[in-house]
């Protein structure tokens, strides 16, 4: 893949977006977050996240625990984990952040790990693979709340491996025959996040993913589950407070193209 770099601005952050080899998208973030609890889902893309934070402004959830952070960290978050943080509201925070659906050599634990210590930012899989690596081995794993709810795990397990099908909440509900209410209940206690909510999540990431690598927003659109663009636009706006259009890669190419034909031509 030819490297793309943009930018993005909405009225919550800024985002560098560099499209780099081996289908690895880099992310530098100026993010003013309005909400104290963030919950963080990827679906099946891998996620490094770098950072150098002040003193009590941001706080990490592992188990039923919270880890204070500051200093200079760094994230691993494989496919599929839900990670959730407290942070200090109208502050801006500054994150750098690799994304990738490549998978990881088989070696490699792919649990969700943080490190406290500066590392630098990876700009191949190479070393992105050694810095996973590195992360896992040393640094502190996070784990779920506990107790853990069986049932909200097999509705996440069932609802990881079927987000792009049109199944609805109801039909989860009886494959693991329980009432929705009960179930919802379970597993918003258990995630703290809905299950609607997290399959929304699941197809959003989803969806960028394959826009970042050249898909079609409506490819992309009808992949990942939704029923229409309408529907996709409005949850993206919703979660991105930016429209589809602004990761088009395609677009973009085009534009550059058009760009250099007419420098040509003139």
């Amino acid at each position: 893949m030819i490297m793309q770099n943009f930018e993005i601005h909405s009225n919550s952050y800024s985002l560098m977006v560099d499209v780099l080899p081996d289908e690895i998208i880099k992310t530098q973030h100026s993010h003013t977050y309005r909400n104290s609890i963030q919950i963080d889902v990827y679906a099946s893309n891998r996620c490094l996240a770098f950072a150098d934070l002040e003193e009590k402004i941001c706080r990490l959830r592992s188990g039923d625990n919270w880890i204070n952070l500051e200093g200079s960290i760094a994230i691993f978050i494989p496919p599929f984990s839900i990670v959730e943080w407290e942070v200090e509201k109208n502050k801006k925070y500054h994150w750098t952040c690799l994304m990738s659906t490549c998978e990881i050599p088989i070696e490699i634990k792919n649990h969700p790990v943080l490190l406290f210590q500066s590392i630098k930012c990876p700009t191949n899989i190479l070393d992105v693979f050694k810095t996973i690596n590195n992360l896992t081995k040393n640094g502190i794993p996070l784990v779920e709340k506990k107790p853990s709810s069986a049932i909200a795990i097999k509705a996440k397990k069932y609802l990881d491996s079927h987000f792009r099908e049109k199944v609805m909440i109801t039909e989860v509900a009886k494959n693991l025959k329980i009432s929705r209410v009960v179930l919802s209940r379970a597993f918003t206690l258990n995630y703290g996040i809905s299950l609607t909510d997290y399959r929304h999540r699941l197809r959003l990431f989803e969806a960028l993913s394959l826009i970042n690598k050249g898909t079609s927003i409506t490819e992309a659109t009808v992949s990942v589950g939704f029923s229409d663009s309408s529907q996709f636009n409005f949850h993206f706006k919703k979660y991105f407070s930016t429209q589809p259009k602004a990761f088009d890669v395609n677009k973009r190419n085009r534009a550059r193209a058009f760009k250099s034909c007419f420098c040509f031509l003139s």
